[in-house]
């Protein structure tokens, strides 16, 4: 790429404009003039070789705004872009005014102010490396350049809170960072040639103080994002030992359930779990943690320089399956036994058949005494289930009707002696 672009600037360097003569003697009738522009409107990388090569047989000096704009509308794709490039240098190698022309037009859709507002993202990604490659093959001199770091500027400065452009800048960086930021991006999926700084060629379209300005950005840019992971990373820490702490105290008070059943029946689910907006708030923490930690790792990487460590809280199963595995291999190795002495491990490992050293007179007995201990356990359910199957209730009603006629017998009886004369009661005898 290094070379294609010293190509083009050679090629401007040399170009002349074309006088007035030589643009007469070049075709510019309608039809064929405005064919060519509704292929213009139509723009891709496939359409710019046949618009390059109808540019050496037209005369389209009225028209050249209209293909600068037609050059900043369009929609391309960042496959496009070299291919583009080609055509601008090869329309500015005929019409000067053309470089002017086209850097107005690419301004249009640049945020260069404060106020300004970033209405597409995408195209903004495609003109910043527009006009980058622009630069670099001479199309647009020393105001292009000044309209890039105003850009950028705009671009690091404003988004230091929120980083939504953290893949627009990995992009620039990976497609061109060497040229406008001196930056050798690492290698994508960790794998990749070492290449030593010394051994890259430098282009002279922006000098070495203009790179280490775009260089300055950039590494401050990341520099706030480290320090916004970081302080994300503490507040989920801080939420998950909260959260943990709680659901450890659950997990003691279940234990302990009959206990607290019994004395502290109602404060045993206070002191328990964690409330489910402790919970919410933990899962959106650390899906923005998530969110952080992949956009830092992206940009750290297309600046070429290490990701630092995080020290995350490890959840509880983490913790678990961690000391598991620490344990399994501290058994494996020898450096730890689960017995305190061989004897002990003996014991344990080496399950004796005590029926071939006890009497057969004892093991009988031993027998007799399990099977009727298993006798009475069947029994003692039996009478249980058969009480559990007692009617209750029915009992009940049936001793309330005994008792009523107990009552009403009773009353017949107090009836019957108020209404007939007294016996006489005859006198004791005494023997």
């Amino acid at each position: 790429m290094k070379i294609h672009q010293e190509q083009h600037r050679t090629t401007l360097a040399g170009a002349e404009s074309t006088d007035e003569n030589a643009l007469h003697s070049l075709d510019s009738t309608l039809k064929k003039t405005t064919a060519f522009m509704k292929k213009l409107k139509s723009l891709s990388s496939a359409t710019v070789p046949s618009l390059i090569e109808d540019l050496s047989r037209l005369n389209l000096s009225k028209f050249v705004e209209e293909m600068a704009a037609g050059i900043a509308e369009a929609k391309l794709k960042p496959s496009d872009i070299i291919p583009i490039v080609d055509l601008c240098v090869s329309i500015a190698s005929r019409y000067p005014k053309f470089s002017e022309l086209i850097l107005s037009e690419i301004k249009k859709g640049l945020p260069l102010k404060r106020v300004d507002k970033i209405v597409n993202p995408t195209k903004l990604r495609i003109d910043i490396r527009l006009l980058c490659e622009l630069i670099l093959s001479g199309v647009v001199g020393k105001e292009g350049l000044q309209t890039l770091g105003a850009t950028l500027s705009y671009i690091c400065i404003t988004d230091k809170g929120e980083h939504s452009y953290v893949s627009l800048l990995c992009s620039l960086c990976r497609s061109v960072g060497w040229q406008i930021a001196g930056i050798v991006p690492s290698p994508e999926g960790g794998e990749g040639i070492s290449i030593e700084e010394d051994n890259l060629e430098v282009n002279e379209a922006i000098s070495p103080a203009h790179r280490k300005v775009v260089y300055d950005l950039f590494t401050n840019y990341h520099s706030t994002m480290l320090r916004r992971i970081e302080k994300v990373c503490a507040t989920m820490n801080a939420v998950q030992k909260k959260v943990k702490r709680h659901e450890r105290t659950r997990d003691i008070c279940e234990y302990n359930s009959l206990v607290f059943v019994t004395i502290h029946q109602h404060k045993m689910f206070e002191i328990g779990d964690a409330t489910a907006e402790e919970k919410l708030e933990l899962e959106t923490i650390r899906s923005e943690y998530e969110r952080l930690k992949t956009l830092t790792t992206e940009l750290s990487g297309a600046l070429g320089v290490s990701m630092i460590e995080l020290k995350e809280e490890p959840s509880d199963d983490e913790e678990d399956e961690a000391a598991a595995m620490e344990m399994d291999k501290a058994l494996a190795e020898g450096q730890v036994s689960l017995w305190p002495d061989e004897e002990t491990r003996l014991f344990y490992e080496n399950l004796i058949d005590i029926r071939n050293i006890v009497p057969r007179s004892l093991y009988k007995a031993c027998e007799r005494i399990i099977r009727e201990s298993e006798e009475r356990t069947i029994q003692e359910h039996d009478i249980k289930t058969s009480v559990d199957d007692i009617d209750v209730d029915s009992l009940a009603a049936e001793e309330r009707e005994a008792d009523a006629e107990k009552r009403k017998h009773s009353d017949d009886l107090i009836h019957l002696k108020i209404g007939e004369p007294a016996a006489k009661v005859k006198p004791l005898e005494i023997i």
